[in-house]
């Protein structure tokens, strides 16, 4: 339970501290409130289950809720296939991906699906259209298409690949 608490901070490190004094500040450690549903969950496979447990905590499952388009957004662009799968899975519990949950982008103007054809994901790519993505500038399709051409020139330059032009037949 303590490693999943740990995960817990490392994921949504922007849940209130819960203090007796009922203060609010960027959550470092383990809170009053994490400690609580430590307490009264007994086994949970995510933060979405110990939001949505046995004893629901809506305050824990607003928060996560609020950070999902971010989690979304920073796992499609820094992630790993196996952080995306655990976004995946939470929807079992609940955690549903909506449209507008991808409509969060980045300084750069990218959004999760840009980042997913960007790193040539086709799962990603292909998980965050069936949930509604769009990418916001489409500029992320133009450059893979770009980056592909490229590839596929510099192959053929050096024989790596056969162009169509030298596979066609001339009938005289």
């Amino acid at each position: 339970m303590m490693r999943l608490l740990d995960i817990l901070m490392t994921i949504y490190p922007d849940i209130p501290n819960a203090a007796e004094d009922g203060a609010v500040g960027e959550a470092t450690l383990h809170t009053v409130a994490v400690s609580d549903a430590a307490m009264e969950v007994e086994s949970c496979d995510s933060a979405w289950s110990i939001a949505t447990s046995e004893v629901p905590r809506p305050e824990i499952a607003a928060l996560l809720r609020r950070a999902f388009p971010r989690e979304l957004l920073l796992v499609a662009r820094d992630g790993t296939a196996a952080q995306m799968r655990n976004l995946q899975q939470e929807e079992d519990a609940g955690l549903i991906a909506e449209e507008e949950d991808f409509e969060l982008t980045d300084d750069s103007g990218n959004g999760a699906l840009d980042y997913a054809i960007l790193r040539e994901d086709a799962s990603m790519e292909s998980w965050l259209c069936s949930r509604g993505a769009r990418s916001p500038n489409g500029r992320a399709k133009l450059h893979r298409q770009a980056a592909q051409a490229a590839r596929r020139a510099q192959r053929t330059a050096e024989g790596l690949d056969v162009s169509l032009h030298s596979l066609s037949c001339s009938s005289r």
